[in-house]
């Protein structure tokens, strides 16, 4: 089990050959791009979760059998482990299911392990590559050495904060159980929030910027990352060893009902406007992603292009109020400013908040 002891480094020299470029064909449109490398990004909800024991919190539940079995089965054999890794919010059954999404078609994992089994399985191929590398000796980790670098991690940028007694979060409530949770966000989170001065409860803005910022965040990795490809190539051109690395760098985010949503239908309002954004909230039946639904990100160095281009796409089948078949296709290329724009005016709204919070 190849779980990348490898981690990204800061790159000192810009390499004099580029790879041969990759051909990439759109999920759902027939386009086909070449690119030297890629970052791809799954955003996605946790599966079912488990029901909360005694004294248990919700909070602290992990994934049911059958949340367990939902995420292995979105796990793709294609998936090279060795360069990806999961995170989740700082609710485990978040984490653990981006884990399962990511390495559930390998061997070792036979999808009943709670997080805290997925994460020794990781640690352990880590140190057993790390030894076979000659990075440490076995007695050193025997001894309690600890190496750096995991294979899952927490990101609270996919995380949500609600106080569900609260005039706010019982309003938030009322709309899941309405069934227009994703309308309540989109047209009355922001407003609602500003009107009873509550500064601590997730709202729309919230959603759409912190998924943003990840997006920002990787477009830069995405840049380290075709020069460790490129490098690797004229490695191999110059008749040294290869690293070992493929064109793509994979990140599994595992979140929660609204999240992701937010940040699409901001997306897809700028950029095809109020209609298919309304279109895209009837797809989800204005509740939310199901169980490990979500959209891919592909950020991807594009000869003769100056930036990385990111494309996002998502696709869902779904029953119309009138009872006809339908099916909602977003993917398309988004200008990087687009998605920055939108941290932009998160940090205005912090602004905004922390004046008022004084």
């Amino acid at each position: 089990m190849k779980f990348g002891f490898d981690r990204l480094h800061p790159i000192e020299q810009v390499p004099e050959k580029t790879p041969e470029s990759v051909e990439w064909k759109g999920v759902e449109k027939e386009k086909v791009r070449k690119y030297s490398s890629r970052t791809r990004l799954s955003f996605f909800r946790h599966g079912d979760k488990a029901k909360p024991a005694e004294g248990q919190t919700a909070d602290s539940v992990l994934l049911s059998e059958k949340g367990r079995g939902e995420a292995v089965a979105a796990s793709n054999p294609e998936t090279n482990v060795r360069q990806s890794i999961a995170f989740g919010s700082t609710k485990p059954r978040a984490e653990q299911t981006a884990a399962f999404k990511m390495a559930g078609s390998e061997d070792a994992i036979t999808g009943d392990e709670t997080l805290d089994e997925l994460k020794a399985k990781f640690d352990a191929a880590l140190a057993q590559e790390a030894v076979d590398a000659g990075v440490v000796s076995q007695e050193a980790l025997d001894n309690g050495f600890e190496l750096n670098g995991k294979k899952t991690g927490v990101d609270s940028r996919l995380d949500f904060a609600l106080d569900m007694k609260g005039e706010y979060g019982t309003a938030m409530v009322k709309s899941i159980g309405e069934k227009r949770y994703l309308s309540f966000l989109i047209e009355q989170s922001d407003a609602l929030a500003e009107q009873l001065g509550n500064t601590t409860d997730s709202r729309y803005s919230d959603f759409v910027s912190n998924i943003a910022e990840v997006l920002v965040k990787y477009a830069k990795v995405e840049k380290n990352w075709d020069q460790l490809v490129a490098q690797d190539a004229f490695r191999v051109a110059s008749g040294k060893e290869s690293k070992g690395y493929t064109e793509t760098l994979e990140r599994f985010f595992g979140s929660h009902q609204g999240i992701g949503e937010s940040f699409l239908a901001k997306l897809i309002e700028t950029t095809k406007g109020v209609e298919e954004r309304n279109a895209f909230v009837e797809s989800l039946g204005n509740v939310g992603f199901g169980d490990v639904e979500g959209f891919t990100v592909d950020i991807m160095t594009v000869p003769g292009e100056d930036e990385p281009v990111v494309n996002i796409a998502f696709t869902k089948e779904y029953v119309k109020a009138d009872g006809t078949a339908s099916t909602f296709v977003f993917n398309e290329d988004v200008p990087l400013q687009t998605i920055a724009g939108f941290v932009k005016e998160k940090k205005e709204v912090a602004v905004e908040k922390a004046d008022r919070a004084v």
